[in-house]
């Protein structure tokens, strides 16, 4: 029943602007969406009873006028990943991936700034330095967890994220300076410790869409 009203309201979006590429008429409708109900809460859990989070409604409730005049959206970019099929705007969380000291391919040396210095090792900067924190806080869950299941661990690393930097304030976005939505980080920056103690967790369900495999990937 809520599939054909997104659909209608996208293909109202490309109506009006043709030019739009899927990935645009997606962000139109999730940079407009609202999380509050009729009460002026945040809209509540069916399973807890308890204020929702983005695990159960992702960016929120699509609002059917306000994409039409959505302001800056964001356009599909090309990823490391094999699901770019998706168009995937976002990560499902985000960890440090500047500037991060890796073991190298031995070089007589690298540059760095105006000097040049002679080191195994490299500051790099990209997913594949964020994916392994991310995979090494996985296995550490699962190895004080066994009985987890990939979605558990997932859950539990994904509910006890923080989304302030080290001033106090919401993550800035690269793109535009201004403070980050979930369509930059989701549900956060990933809290290496919380995970271990994370309260309720929530375990995958059978649904009904062919491509949950693009949503559920990490």
């Amino acid at each position: 029943m809520a599939t054909p009203i997104v659909a209608g309201v996208g293909a109202l979006l490309k109506a009006v602007n043709p030019e739009w590429s899927p990935a645009a008429v997606r962000s139109a409708m999730m940079t407009t969406a609202y999380a509050m109900d009729n009460t002026g809460t945040i809209m509540k859990s069916q399973l807890t009873g308890l204020s929702g989070t983005p695990l159960e409604f992702e960016v929120g409730h699509i609002n059917p006028n306000k994409p039409m005049d959505p302001g800056l959206i964001y356009m599909a970019i090309k990823t490391f990943s094999k699901l770019d099929l998706c168009q995937v705007l976002k990560p499902n969380i985000i960890a440090p991936g500047v500037d991060v000291l890796a073991a190298f391919v031995p070089k007589p040396f690298i540059q760095v700034g105006n000097y040049d210095l002679v080191t195994d090792y490299a500051l790099l900067s990209s997913t594949s330095m964020a994916t392994p924190i991310v995979a090494g806080v996985g296995a550490l869950l699962k190895a004080v967890n066994p009985e987890w299941s990939p979605a558990a661990v997932r859950s539990a690393m994904m509910t006890t994220t923080y989304a302030m930097d080290n001033t106090g304030t919401i993550m800035k976005s690269q793109l535009t300076g201004l403070s980050g939505t979930p369509l930059e980080f989701e549900v956060g920056h990933i809290n290496p410790n919380k995970p271990m103690d994370p309260g309720l967790i929530y375990m995958a369900i059978k649904t009904f869409s062919k491509l949950d495999l693009c949503r559920d990937s990490l």
